[in-house]
């Protein structure tokens, strides 16, 4: 039960970081568009 705590806290950290990636992206496409 305890290695499923874990399990559910990777994943929400692993999309969280995914989260991170996509609007860094969107932020470099941007500032990309402007020049």
């Amino acid at each position: 039960m305890y290695s499923l705590v874990i399990l559910g806290l990777s994943l929400g950290s692993a999309a969280k970081t995914a989260d991170t990636i996509n609007e860094i992206g969107r932020t470099l496409e941007g500032c990309a568009g402007y020049e």
